[in-house]
């Protein structure tokens, strides 16, 4: 991916198994108008080794293309893809309200955006499921929707197991895509924005000519990008989409979503709901944990069924001075369990000390447990196999109003990777 003025240093490695050496000669290069050549003198047999190196100017251009670069050495010639966006500037982002988890990351490249909890807009931009999403359709607004920008690549190359990701469609003249050069295919060139966060499909109600881009993995299809009427608004939704980290591609078609959705003629077909996610107040720093994992996103912490790595404790956030105006309160956080073909491992899940629950092993299914008194629900994410939502609900005399508690998974000692976790 290249930017209108990127100075780009380009290396280039040769391998010879020609069976003969090649003479000293010049690599000669070709990118749209800039070219060039380079003198050589190690044309031996060999293994892949760097054997010139140049430095050119990314080409100006009026809008998103592909342009590729062309490389040959006597008889050899090989080539490379590359996207070349113009230079962006800050666009105006007045009429957007943003939800206070997107604002950093948009405020980069919108001028004018307010805070949808304080001011009123005729488009929203939220997370997907989120209150500040359901409260803006509600009211019939147009919301661009965001779900999973930080989870880790869907690309898994290699024959030998089907993954995830085993071909993704793009719509051919769809504005939600911005000016994207795509071929219509999932192409190398986008490896680096799909994520693994896709919404499962079927999506109930979805009419498949408001599919911008869908893809197939090796049990399921999924939508990444797509428009749906929800409740009185419609809906712009993305989902495992790299949409927010600056990458040329990524804010080409944010820019995109957001010019379809502000469309005097935005009319989607099909009508879905919305499931809204529970606000989490369980989760504000991690005190001790056995495992994490961050990939590209929030880190999970975990405790395994195994000696050294089987405790897990955080802190909630302060709960509300008035919590005991009501016989029970819920606490709520984002985790998981997993790794169930594992060695059975008993989770025991504390509150401020008092051992609330024993958990007979890891589960991927919507589950409740009762013991003393309390309920722990476990919601699993339907996109994903190991990840849910939490609510443990307990009797309020147990909690101090306006204080944290502080909560302590641990697990039996199985030698067991089986997990249980949550995500900071």
């Amino acid at each position: 991916m290249l930017t209108s003025g990127d100075s780009v240093k380009a290396s280039f490695l040769f391998a010879n198994f020609g069976g003969t050496d090649i003479p000293s000669g010049e690599i000669i290069w070709t990118l749209r108008d800039a070219h060039g050549k380079l003198s050589v003198t190690d044309g031996a047999i060999g293994n892949a080794r760097k054997i010139a190196e140049t430095r050119f100017t990314a080409p100006d251009v009026a809008k998103p293309e592909k342009a590729v670069l062309t490389a040959s050495l006597a008889t050899a010639t090989n080539s490379w893809e590359f996207w070349i966006f113009p230079k962006r500037t800050m666009k105006d982002g007045s009429g957007i309200a943003v939800e206070k988890s997107l604002m950093p990351a948009l405020a980069k490249l919108y001028s004018g955006l307010v805070p949808v909890e304080t001011a009123d807009a005729p488009l929203v931009i939220a997370p997907f499921g989120s209150k500040a999403a359901a409260d803006a359709l509600a009211k019939g607004k147009t919301v661009v929707t965001i779900h999973g920008t930080k989870s880790r690549s869907n690309i898994s190359l290699g024959w030998w197991a089907m993954g995830d990701q085993v071909g993704t469609a793009f719509k051919s003249g769809d504005p939600a895509l911005g000016m994207l050069p795509h071929e219509g295919y999932l192409s190398p060139l986008m490896f680096r924005f799909v994520k693994n966060t896709a919404r499962k499909l079927p999506f109930n109600g979805m009419n498949i000519r408001d599919m911008t881009v869908a893809g197939e993995g090796g049990n399921a299809c999924f939508l990444y990008l797509g428009s749906a009427n929800i409740d009185k608004g419609k809906a712009v939704m993305a989902f495992g989409l790299d949409l927010l980290s600056g990458t040329p591609e990524g804010t080409c078609i944010l820019d995109g979503m957001i010019e379809t959705a502000q469309r005097a003629d935005f009319a989607p077909q099909g009508r879905v709901a919305m499931p809204v996610v529970p606000e989490l107040n369980g989760w504000a720093k991690t005190l001790a944990f056995g495992d994490a994992n961050a990939d590209d996103g929030p880190r999970l912490c975990v405790a395994r069924g195994m000696t050294g790595k089987n405790t897990l404790e955080w802190q909630t956030k302060p709960l509300p001075t008035d919590l005991r105006n009501k016989p029970t309160f819920a606490i709520s956080w984002a985790g998981g369990m997993g790794y169930p073909g594992q060695p059975v491992t008993t989770f025991t899940l504390s509150l401020n000390d008092k051992v609330l629950f024993e958990i007979p092993g890891a589960v991927w299914e919507n589950t409740k447990w009762n013991m003393n008194g309390c309920e722990l629900s476990y919601v699993r994410d339907e996109q994903t196999k190991e990840y849910g939502v939490f609510a443990l609900t307990v009797p309020s005399e147990l909690l101090e109003p306006g204080q944290p508690v502080t909560l302590k998974v641990a697990g039996s000692a199985s030698n067991s990777f089986m997990w249980m976790g949550v995500f900071e």
